[in-house]
């Protein structure tokens, strides 16, 4: 397992803008957050990339197919 830690990831650094809505129409892409949410857009074939932190990596990663795990400093 791979643990991003750095903010200066493209990952993370794309995940950041997202939280502005005009990045959210220029890459086309949302951020959604919660457990349940992301287990019925997965449920439904909605493409996603599941970012999980360090701690909880163990008890939902089995679940998804396309994971990332960030450090738990870098995911708070």
């Amino acid at each position: 397992m791979d643990v991003i830690v750095s903010s200066e990831n493209t990952l993370i650094k794309t995940v950041i803008k997202l939280k502005q809505r005009k990045y959210r129409y220029e890459y086309g892409k949302f951020v959604l957050e919660g457990y349940r949410l992301i287990k019925d857009s997965v449920k439904n074939d909605v493409d996603v990339i599941v970012i999980v932190s360090e701690s909880k990596y163990k008890e939902h990663a089995y679940e998804f197919a396309n994971v990332v795990t960030v450090s738990d400093r870098l995911f708070d």
